[in-house]
């Protein structure tokens, strides 16, 4: 869960929609296994920090949102190595 965490801080610190939507697809996948919920991880984050990463995630474009995450995570490396946030 502190790896989510730290994770959700990172793309709301960020701005990425797309890195947003790859953490929530992964986020989503170990709250279907059971390891955590999503209250347990919204104490851990934060109320406000927590809906800064939904409204992120929500901004994502829909060509993301169709991307498995390993996908979603190459390919904003490289939209960062050509300096896209």
């Amino acid at each position: 869960m502190q790896s989510f965490a730290r994770r959700i801080l990172e793309a709301t610190g960020w701005q990425s929609p797309g890195v947003a939507a790859g953490v929530d697809c992964d986020l989503q996948q170990a709250i279907d296994r059971g390891e955590f919920d999503e209250a347990e991880l919204v104490a851990v984050v934060g109320d406000r920090h927590f809906l800064d990463f939904q409204e992120l995630v929500a901004r994502c474009p829909k060509y993301f949102s169709e991307l498995s995450a390993p996908s979603i995570e190459a390919t904003t490396k490289k939209l960062a190595n050509f300096g896209v946030p």
